[in-house]
């Protein structure tokens, strides 16, 4: 459909048509999982774990932009050509967290174990255009004359809780557990563009939008604890073999699906929109109307605007890893190599030293590459408080550490164990 306005000006008020604040929403920590637990004591008996851990990251995005974006800050004009500068044509922002307890308990014979798990995960995956954010920071008026290519432009976030029972064996040469549980989802977000351009003509005189992009959002409850609208299965396995002072494994992690019941927002737009009369010295910021209603112009754009099903697949993980003692077991390396299964993570790898400086102390370094991250150095330290209590904390962005200069990557977690 082609629509035609005359004779009014775009502000940065109400409808932002490129979305791209999306990317930068609720992220403030993300999550990647590998064993992080190096006292022994934690596999033999029965224990009670809390896990935090994040991953934020991007191999586009500069940390300094990121942080004054999100602490609200006026970026300056220096601040912002500088992040373009950064960008190529298709750029990937991602972040994944999770909070987890864990309580293991032996039960009936040396080796066996009951689990039972609880949590809440969040994945967001944002790909963007280097044009789309340019149009969103510094204005249509960058484009006088031309074109601004808006895709690629995809957004997908899923929030979900879960909980979960299984069994776990332990022997002197091998070790495997299995989890079953329900999950229950809080959050869910898919933008996809299959085509997007913005033309602004010289002075002004016109501006035209040719966009085809599907929007799906969830409109239930959001919830954290229970949610009956949004409901699925979810299983965790791990198996591995032992020996002396080593081991070696593979698990897979948060397998499953959610089903959305009836409360999923679809709209397909697919237009050609052009406005005439324009003055380009008035377009200033992002892609936006004070004329109509966000609705209005949504409704306008729409051709599928309805109420749906919608059953999406877990972001779950699969990792595979190597551990060796030396020195009596005083020194500990350990490599670890695995993938989130979302659309756009990559590999991530970690290889660590560990050196026990006591029995109850260790402290080590890292290095390896995230999901969404630039390879970097890493630390990781852990304290006994006496005989029940552990505390492991890790942080493998060393760089973010240094200074803002580099690109987006935090990656860490904290892990607190009572045994009982």
């Amino acid at each position: 459909m082609i629509k035609h306005l005359n004779g009014f000006n775009l502000r940065r008020q109400h409808f932002s048509i490129g979305l791209l604040a999306l990317l930068f929403v609720g992220t403030k920590s993300v999550g990647q999982q590998y064993r992080t637990m190096e006292f022994e004591q934690s596999r033999q008996k029965s224990v009670v774990l809390l896990e935090a851990r994040e991953e934020l990251g991007s191999e586009h995005v500069s940390d300094g932009f990121f942080d004054g974006y999100i602490g609200g800050e006026k970026l300056d004009g220096a601040l912002i050509e500088d992040a373009v500068q950064g960008l190529g044509s298709e750029n990937l922002l991602g972040l994944r967290y999770g909070v987890t307890a864990l309580m293991r308990l032996a039960w009936r014979g040396e080796g066996n174990y009951l689990l039972f798990s609880a949590g809440h995960e969040r994945q967001i995956e944002a790909v963007f255009s280097k044009d789309a954010f340019q149009v969103y920071f510094q204005g249509n008026k960058t484009f006088e004359g031309r074109s601004a290519q808006l895709h690629p432009l995809e957004f997908d976030r899923v929030d979900y809780s879960f909980a979960k029972v299984g069994f776990e064996k332990q022997s002197d040469n091998y070790f495997f557990s299995g989890k079953l549980g329900l999950a229950t989802g809080s959050n869910y977000r898919q933008l996809d563009t299959k085509r997007g351009s913005l033309y602004t003509a010289v002075f002004g005189r016109e501006v035209e939008l040719d966009l085809a992009l599907a929007d799906e959002s969830w409109e239930g409850s959001h919830s954290v604890v229970w949610n009956g609208d949004a409901l699925g299965f979810i299983f965790d396995a791990e198996a591995g073999w032992k020996w002396t002072h080593g081991m070696v494994g593979a698990s897979i992690k948060n397998i499953g699906f959610i089903d959305w019941q009836n409360k999923v927002r679809k709209r397909v737009y697919d237009t050609v929109y052009n406005y005439s009369g324009i003055e380009i010295s008035e377009i200033l910021d992002s892609f936006a109307f004070d004329l109509k209603g966000q609705d209005d112009i949504a409704s306008d754009f729409a051709r599928t605007d309805e109420l749906t099903n919608v059953r999406t697949n877990i972001p779950g993980e699969w990792c595979v890893w190597l551990r060796q003692g030396f020195l009596e077991n005083r020194l500990v390396l350990t490599g670890a190599y695995g993938a989130y299964l979302a659309d756009n993570a990559r590999a991530y790898y970690s290889v660590r030293s560990t050196l026990y400086i006591l029995p109850g102390l260790y402290a080590g370094v890292s290095y390896g590459r995230g999901a969404y991250s630039l390879a970097d150095f890493g630390m990781h330290a852990g304290i006994l408080l006496g005989t029940r209590i552990g505390v492991h904390a890790h942080w493998d962005s060393i760089g973010h550490l240094l200074g803002k200069e580099g690109k987006l990557s935090r990656i860490g977690g904290v892990v607190c164990s009572l045994t009982l």
